[in-house]
């Protein structure tokens, strides 16, 4: 398939829908530019987020040492086009028994804690957001994309995605 066609598909399924208005013919070049030279879709990061707006920079390291809640404020924009509801985000906190939790609308998320003989907070993250997702009704979905990146997408696109061809070191993949 080659890169015009990629773009016309991903444009049907209404990939740069997060995409702000004043970058979509440059995310649309980077992303022809990059499948050409690459078999990637990327485009440039600028303050953790791709031009495109559906991939974010979050060290796992530092979701795992307490940065939850910030990981959440860099996605606060795609959960609410989505129609996920944050009134209310506690900074990371950790409790007597040395639980690493957020309260997130009043309820208390563990993300982690001392007994678990492998540190969990990357898959509860990735499913709290998920799970999020879908009791607000919204196809789209996280998955984990290379060391330290995150990309929002719906099966469809990840469908899409596993057809293309793209680079396997690229590819998105579920939990």
């Amino acid at each position: 398939m080659n890169a015009d066609k990629i773009l016309k598909k991903l444009e049907d399924l209404n990939y740069f829908k997060f995409t702000l208005p004043e970058n979509l013919n440059e995310a649309r070049k980077q992303i022809k530019s990059n499948f050409i030279k690459n078999k990637t879709l990327d485009t440039e990061i600028e303050d953790y987020v791709s031009l495109d707006g559906r991939i974010f920079l979050t060290d796992y390291e530092d979701l795992m040492e307490g940065g939850v809640s910030g990981a959440i404020g860099k996605f606060e924009n795609i959960l609410k086009k989505e129609g996920v509801i944050i009134n209310e985000l506690s900074a990371d906190e950790y409790d007597k028994e040395d639980n690493y939790y957020i309260i997130l609308n009043g309820q208390k998320y563990i993300m982690s804690n001392p007994k678990d003989p492998y540190n969990k907070t990357l898959e509860n993250f990735y499913n709290l957001i998920n799970n999020l997702l879908e009791k607000a009704g919204s196809k789209e979905r996280l998955f984990f994309q290379e060391e330290d990146r995150f990309i929002f997408l719906t099966d469809d696109i990840f469908d899409f995605f596993k057809q293309v061809g793209l680079d396997k070191n690229w590819m998105p993949s579920k939990q």
